[in-house]
């Protein structure tokens, strides 16, 4: 019986520990919003004017050569990111996750870095 009510709760408690509450929903990687969860995208290469994805899960996503002008990153994750000759001008970055993240070459011209 005991076996029989575990069976019955798997798909319960197998949901809860794969959708817990702080995970932010899905992102769209063609017009990125803040509070999402955006690490199935590559922003490589690309050129972002106003880019707000404050609060973004962003770990392992590649950055590398991107532009981005008057971003906001603060309290993004960007854990194990790739933002190799990235180029963030003028953004707000402010209590961002950059734990092991590749930043080689990576320029902060006018950005602000704090916390």
């Amino acid at each position: 019986m005991k076996i029989l009510l575990f069976i019955s709760l798997l798909p319960v408690i197998t949901s809860a520990w794969s959708a817990s509450p702080g995970t932010p929903k899905r992102g769209n990687c063609d017009k990125p919003m803040p509070e999402t969860d955006l690490r199935h995208c590559s922003f490589a290469g690309k050129r972002i004017d106003g880019l707000d994805i404050q609060g973004a899960v962003l770990n392992g996503v590649d950055f590398s050569n991107a532009r981005l002008n008057g971003c906001n990153l603060s309290g993004a994750s960007l854990k194990e990111a790739n933002l190799k000759w990235a180029f963030l001008t003028d953004c707000t970055i402010r209590k961002a996750d950059f734990l092991e993240a590749e930043l080689f070459h990576t320029t902060f011209d006018g950005s602000v870095l704090d916390g």
